[in-house]
């Protein structure tokens, strides 16, 4: 069984960002805190992304369409 058995197709996406972050780092000659500050914002950007809507938010949606 491959160690990445139940992980959904999101993740597998973000694992290769974190991969070409990798590679950049390394051909950039980017610093360790370029490197950390850049794997926060993806990583937010991710999180973020994935986030539910606020039933308020919803709630005000169904009632302007």
């Amino acid at each position: 069984m491959p160690f990445f058995y139940g992980l959904g197709t999101k993740d597998m996406v973000l694992a290769i960002s974190y991969i070409i972050l990798v590679g950049l780092t390394v051909v950039y000659h980017w610093s360790a805190i370029e490197f950390i500050i850049t794997i926060g914002a993806v990583t937010l950007a991710f999180f973020a992304g994935s986030m539910r809507k606020d039933k308020r938010i919803r709630d005000q949606e169904k009632h302007h369409s």
